[in-house]
């Protein structure tokens, strides 16, 4: 056997870490030693804590993200490519939504935050919502608009 077969053997692997015997802290699978796959992660109390979908050792799906310690959801964000696109999402411990963000290939698209209660503080719509202007004609050139020929005949279309 090659030593490189071996080293290839060895990055492709689970791997596992504990707090102690028996109590998960996490768990992470490994194609040619980058993540990929679900990886989980669990509080000390055996809550789950994490849990991500990795492609390749990027981030790459939904992120069911983090729990609180109460048990209640933290946040949970959709990536692609290892970008954040899509919704992302955040709850206060009360598991009322604090927080929803919209990316497009890991910018912020829009953004709506919460305080506990559930009302609105913060609405943000960035200027990649408005429409675009349109092109203005540059008056030396010799591109003209079109005209509408007044003499063109009208055609009726009729099914038959």
């Amino acid at each position: 056997m090659s030593k490189n077969t071996n080293i290839v053997r060895n990055l492709n692997k689970t791997e596992k870490r504990y707090y102690e015997p028996g109590i998960g802290w996490v768990e992470n699978t490994y194609i040619d030693g980058e993540k990929h796959g679900i990886g989980t992660a669990w509080y000390r109390s055996g809550r789950k804590k994490s849990e991500s979908m990795w492609n390749r050792h990027k981030l790459h799906g939904v992120d069911t993200g983090r729990w609180h310690d109460n048990g209640a959801r933290w946040w949970e964000d959709m990536w692609k490519a290892g970008e954040q696109h899509g919704v992302g999402t955040r709850w206060y411990e009360n598991e009322q939504k604090e927080r929803e963000t919209y990316y497009i290939q890991g910018k912020i698209h829009t953004r709506i935050e919460w305080d506990e209660k559930g009302n609105i503080t913060e609405a943000n719509f960035p200027t990649l919502t408005q429409p675009k202007p349109k092109p203005k004609l540059n008056p030396n050139s010799t591109q003209t608009q079109p005209k509408l020929n007044p003499k063109a005949k009208k055609i009726r279309l009729t099914r038959k």
